[in-house]
């Protein structure tokens, strides 16, 4: 029987696995920070790409600055976020916040105390100590973006890249909005492959009824079709706070759907909780038996 040009011997197929996984083995596991999150996904696990969507408010920035301050902090593993959305002045406002201290104070600051003055000065301490590198150029190409990230990996040892909306990047000539998604994540997946890290892009998905849960077919018509995320994309999962919709019980839950998973679970969502004074996301507490 003559074969198609689509078919592929099984074994090929069993021994790239094989290999993938070996190579995944040999590489150290990065824990979050998030205790529901490790035990689902292991802990980031280089070569990875992360896709992380959200509604607008869902606090997509407050994770990915979790993740970086607990990977950077706990595990000494140096961090790289482009932050094109906000400023880096606004990104340490917002690390200040997740370390109690009143944002709304930032813009009069004769409202600050003294404790809390003393508070910021043991976060910059902090800060000054930690592997945490930030870039908030507004616009730039999947060309520049590269070659950035090339140099933090071989300069300051990089391991863990976030990217906080990458719907940022800027593209020459006219491509469909499919196109555009699939070059930036095959861009994403050839930096992960080429410099053995972990990559994490969050993304803010829209509609004119936001109360809706997002779902694979809505990342179809944002451009992302699941054969690109089947081929570029390690997990790919959705943020969502019922609070931003008047719909929070008084817990301030959160719930963190993975919905592609090529490794492992998918179509499993994981249970956080939203501290709205700190902007900051934390395992659940556990529940008493008695």
């Amino acid at each position: 029987m003559k074969t198609t040009e689509n078919t592929t011997k099984l074994y090929s197929v069993a021994h790239e696995c094989m290999e993938r996984l070996v190579n995944r083995a040999m590489n150290p596991i990065i824990p979050t920070g998030f205790s529901v999150i490790d035990n689902l996904v292991g802990g980031f696990q280089s070569p990875q790409v992360i896709l992380l969507a959200g509604r607008p408010c869902a606090g997509k920035t407050a994770l990915l600055l979790n993740l970086a301050m607990n990977i950077a902090k706990n595990e000494s593993v140096p961090v790289a976020i482009f932050s094109p959305g906000h400023s880096a002045a606004q990104m340490v406002f917002k690390i200040f916040a997740q370390n109690g201290i009143d944002s709304s104070k930032f813009c009069d600051t004769s409202k600050l105390l003294m404790e809390e003055l003393s508070t910021i000065s043991k976060v910059e301490d902090t800060l000054k100590g930690l592997p945490l590198y930030i870039d908030d150029t507004q616009i730039q190409t999947l060309e520049e973006f590269a070659s950035k990230v090339g140099k933090l990996v071989k300069e300051e040892g990089v391991k863990v890249i976030f990217i906080d909306r990458m719907e940022f990047f800027e593209f020459s000539g006219t491509l469909t909005r499919a196109e555009r998604k699939s070059l930036t994540l095959q861009t994403l997946r050839q930096l992960a492959d080429k410099f053995n890290i972990t990559i994490i892009a969050s993304e803010r998905f829209r509609t004119i009824n936001d109360l809706k849960p997002i779902d694979l077919k809505e990342f179809e018509e944002k451009g992302y079709s699941y054969e690109t995320l089947k081929e570029f994309v390690d997990i790919a999962a959705v943020l969502y706070r019922p609070a931003v919709y008047g719909k929070d019980d008084g817990t301030n839950s959160a719930e963190l759907t993975v919905l592609h998973n090529r490794n492992g679970r998918r179509d499993i969502t994981l249970e956080l909780q939203f501290v709205p004074d700190l902007y900051s996301f934390k395992d659940v507490p556990a529940k008493d038996n008695d």
